[in-house]
């Protein structure tokens, strides 16, 4: 195995703080280690960030939750957005958060010595996709091959092709067209992206309150989500393809948001399922919809198990 696709089934899961910063907020969660392997959260804490304080939101946000620890040297995974530098230990460049080239050797400088800090960053989308087979009420719980597709500022991509993490080869979301011509998304992420359908919509309730309730533009919002979804899905399809027949099984196609109810209230799912499905089966693959709040612990959990891993991927 090469250090950019671990071996993830032979990972031991060890007691630590995941860190999962993202465009606004930093969170970071406690776990202990339960019975079966499973990661199981004791403590979460969360709050948000300006770029230029990066480094202290991080800090303060794992001294929240440290107490949950009774252990010498604490274990810290963090997994961030963005390209990373050549060494692995800062962010280059990123959409939604300012670059921070030295993030980690600022971390060593500031923490304090009970803190076993990564060698390297981790990528949110893959601790987001690990997370999910390794903690408690994870949705990918014994599954070895998935893609994962997280829409949230952007749009996360992960895969686990049979145990291990792979890149995302070809065209990203945000170097792809929109589906919808003439629309106000400039490329496919900002049409996928929850962030885009917040702002483009300027009801005065919930734009799922009102899709619930029939509201035209708020239902159309939702389907131009979907299909924008379904078309990342296809441009992934020839893997998907592949990995379908390389696993002999179909592999999961895990739709799921840092907003973990989204897609579990029924009007929401009931517009985007079957788009998505339609896509996702044409590929021999099945979908992973959300229909309970998706655990708010997974990309955490997965931060902490890529943490002593020297090669995470933007």
């Amino acid at each position: 195995m090469t250090p950019e696709s671990p071996d993830l089934h032979a990972r031991a899961a060890r007691p630590g703080i995941g860190v999962d910063v993202g465009g606004s907020g930093v969170r970071a969660t406690a776990f202990d280690v339960g019975p079966e392997g499973e990661l199981r959260a004791l403590r979460t804490g969360e709050r948000r960030h300006e770029g230029a304080a990066l480094v202290e939101t991080i800090l303060d946000v794992v001294r929240e939750v440290r107490g949950a620890l009774a252990l010498e040297a604490v274990p810290v995974g963090l997994a961030t957005p963005g390209r990373k530098t050549a060494d692995l230990r800062g962010i280059e460049q990123a959409r939604n958060l300012a670059p921070a080239p030295r993030l980690l050797d600022e971390l060593e400088s500031a923490a304090p010595g009970d803190l076993r800090l990564p060698r390297a960053l981790a990528s949110d989308a893959d601790a987001a996709l690990l997370g999910e087979t390794v903690v408690a009420e994870g949705l990918l719980r014994g599954e070895d091959s998935a893609l994962l597709v997280s829409p949230g500022s952007g749009i996360a991509e992960a895969w686990l092709w049979r145990g291990e993490l792979r890149p995302v080869e070809g065209p990203r979301a945000w170097e792809l067209p929109p589906v919808e011509e003439g629309g106000a998304a400039e490329d496919l992420e900002r049409e996928g992206s929850l962030s885009g359908l917040f702002h483009g919509w300027s009801g005065r309730q919930p734009l799922e309150w009102a899709a619930a309730e029939g509201h035209p533009e708020a239902r159309a919002a939702l389907e131009r989500l979907a299909r924008a979804l379904a078309r990342l899905v296809d441009e992934r399809g020839p893997r998907l393809a592949a990995l379908a027949r390389e696993a002999g099984a179909p592999p999961a196609v895990l739709v799921r948001s840092r907003r973990g109810t989204f897609f579990q209230h029924p009007t929401v799912g009931g517009l985007v399922r079957p788009i998505l499905e339609e896509s996702v089966r044409r590929h021999g693959a099945r979908l992973v919809l959300p229909t309970s709040p998706a655990s708010p612990h997974a990309a955490c959990a997965g931060a902490l198990t890529l943490g002593d891993h020297p090669g995470g991927r933007p």
